[in-house]
C-alpha cells in the first residue's frame, strides 16, 4: 500500500511481536519513519495511558514510559472499548492492566494497576457504574 503512494518508499521489516521489534531495533539504524500497529500478536500491547501536565505517556508492560501526541479523549475514542476504559480524567487502562479493584464507601473504586503508577489510582464517581460492567464482561 505504501509502494503505490510512493514507490521509493522501502518497508524494512514487518515484526509480528514486541520481543522481535526491540531486537529488530537493537541490531539496525533507526529508520526515517516508522508504522507500528497496537495489537501485536503476542499480546504485549500498551497497558496504561496517562496524562500529566499536559503530556500523555503511553505505560508498556514493561514499566517504560513514553510521551505521545494524542490526548487521552483522542486515544479514547481510537482504542477498543473491550479493551480499553477511560477510568478517570487521567487515566485509561487495558483490562489486562488491572490487578485488583477495591471498594471503597460510597462507592468509591480504588484501581491497582501493572505497572503501577505513582500514587493510588479511583475510578471516578461518575464512571463507576459503567466501569463494574465493562470490568465484570
Amino acid at each position: 500500500m505504501l509502494q503505490k503512494y510512493d514507490p521509493a518508499i522501502q518497508v524494512l521489516a514487518k515484526l509480528p511481536s514486541v520481543a522481535e521489534t526491540v531486537e529488530w531495533f537493537h541490531q539496525h539504524q533507526e529508520p526515517d519513519l516508522i508504522f507500528l500497529d497496537i495489537h501485536l500478536e503476542d499480546d504485549l500491547s500498551f497497558a496504561i495511558f496517562y496524562a500529566n501536565a499536559g503530556i500523555t505517556f503511553l505505560v508498556a508492560p514493561d514499566k517504560m514510559e513514553y510521551p505521545i501526541d494524542y490526548s487521552l479523549d483522542q486515544l479514547t475514542e481510537r482504542m477498543d472499548p473491550k479493551r480499553f476504559f477511560r477510568i478517570n480524567r487521567q487515566f485509561l487502562v487495558n483490562h489486562k492492566a488491572i490487578r485488583n479493584v477495591f471498594v471503597y464507601p460510597k462507592s468509591k473504586l480504588k484501581v491497582e494497576l501493572y505497572p503501577p503508577p505513582q500514587g493510588e489510582v479511583f475510578v471516578s464517581i461518575d464512571k463507576v457504574t459503567k466501569f463494574k460492567v465493562w470490568f465484570g464482561s
